[in-house]
């Protein structure tokens, strides 16, 4: 999190570091969601850069676009494959509203099924 603030304070809304639960250590990849296209972009352009224009490579490390776009479709993502429980896990998502990590899920979000997330 504190990288993406030196170019991108406040412009994302959800990062998850997926973790190999039985060595409890990172598999070497995030997810981040953008609160706009132009941050992303910028994102994608910086470790592109640093990546030495390997992004869209398949060999490792690279960038891609995911195929789930938004913070619910993320959120509810996250809580059909890893469930409820997850979220109070060491190794559950980031997720920030107004540029200000959550303790609990947004206010948009609270109380309601994954289901809604897909439209929130």
């Amino acid at each position: 999190v504190s990288r993406l603030d030196e170019f991108a304070p406040g412009e994302y809304n959800f990062v998850y570091v997926p973790r190999d639960r039985r060595r409890q250590t990172s598999i070497g990849m995030a997810y981040i969601n953008f609160v706009d296209s132009a941050s992303a972009q910028l994102a994608f352009g910086i470790f592109d850069m640093e990546l030495g224009g390997r992004a869209m490579s398949w060999s490792k490390p690279r960038v891609a676009q995911a195929r789930c776009q938004g913070l619910g479709p993320n959120l509810a993502f996250f809580l059909v494959n890893a469930g409820n429980e997850q979220l109070a896990s060491p190794a559950a998502p980031h997720v920030f509203e107004m540029a200000s990590e959550c303790m609990t899920l947004p206010t948009q979000f609270a109380g309601t099924s994954p289901a809604t997330y897909l439209t929130g």
